[in-house]
């Protein structure tokens, strides 16, 4: 469940050329990069920057790739085309590489590690001050971290092989006036499609900065009830995550955290649940 607060690498821009430069690593960012934007040159182009040349073995490690000429969806509200398209991009982009291919791909990192574990590590983060001084927010941490104590990873019911980018980040796609491309695969590899959904559709720039109701957004996508069941575990996943990064750094933005406790409560009791 990625998502941090902080870039993780710089960009140069050289007429049609980026030049993207990694400042870190170690978790094998600039090979999925790469790994992404070839696959996606071979069966997805124009999806996503060509990929041009790379230094792997470099420290830091570089890629070049071709310029995109859209603008990020972040900040603003989509319009109706554009919204469109953004379920079309996602969709293309689950679907683009063939299952042969597909499966000797590495899978998404948090998938790889486990999402349970990954979120059982995140009770370590420690509140910034005054983070729980809300007791909506400190009610919502409790109750997340009650909900994953009684957790087992999931299986495989419901499962839905796709190629994911592994961030929701709305920065990441670009819209050109006709269609939406994306940028950033440090995170990617072989997922789970319901993973994929909710990791977009639980970002805060999706639900908040852009206000996309995401429970409408994902009735765009046709979801075995499996699926669905699996897309709202990995939503309460999801917003809890963010409610543990955003209470450990609640200087940033203290409405946002009041809302992310909030969207946590109504997501561990959706309606009907009782």
């Amino acid at each position: 469940m990625p998502g941090d607060f902080f870039a993780t690498h710089d960009l140069e821009f050289a007429g049609d050329l980026v030049l993207k430069r990694f400042r870190s690593w170690e978790r094998g960012e600039h090979e999925r990069e790469w790994r992404a934007l070839t696959l996606l040159a071979a069966h997805a182009p124009g999806l996503a920057p060509t990929p041009v040349d790379s230094a792997l073995d470099q420290v830091p490690p570089l890629i070049w790739m071709s310029r995109l000429a859209g603008r990020p969806l972040a900040g603003r509200r989509p319009a109706r085309d554009q919204l469109d398209a953004l379920v079309a991009a996602i969709s293309r982009l689950h679907t683009a590489i063939p299952p042969r291919v597909l499966a000797d791909v590495p899978p998404q990192p948090w998938l790889a590690d486990g999402a349970v574990s990954r979120l059982r590590g995140l009770a370590a983060l420690r509140p910034a001050p005054g983070a729980d001084a809300d007791p909506v927010v400190r009610t919502a941490v409790r109750a997340g971290m009650h909900w994953v104590d009684g957790l087992t990873e999931l299986g495989a019911d419901g499962i839905c092989p796709v190629f994911g980018q592994g961030d929701g980040n709305l920065a990441n796609y670009l819209w050109d006036g006709r269609q939406v491309q994306l940028v950033d695969f440090e995170d990617s590899g072989r997922s789970d499609r319901a993973y994929e959904l909710a990791a977009f559709g639980e970002h805060v720039s999706v639900w908040r900065d852009a206000a996309i109701e995401t429970s409408a957004l994902l009735r765009q996508f046709d979801l075995t009830p499996e699926e669905s069941s699996r897309v709202l575990f990995f939503r309460r996943g999801f917003a809890l995550y963010w409610l543990l990064k955003l209470r450990a750094a609640v200087d940033r933005d203290r409405g946002t955290l009041r809302q992310q406790a909030d969207r946590l409560l109504a997501l561990l009791d959706p309606p009907g649940s009782a």
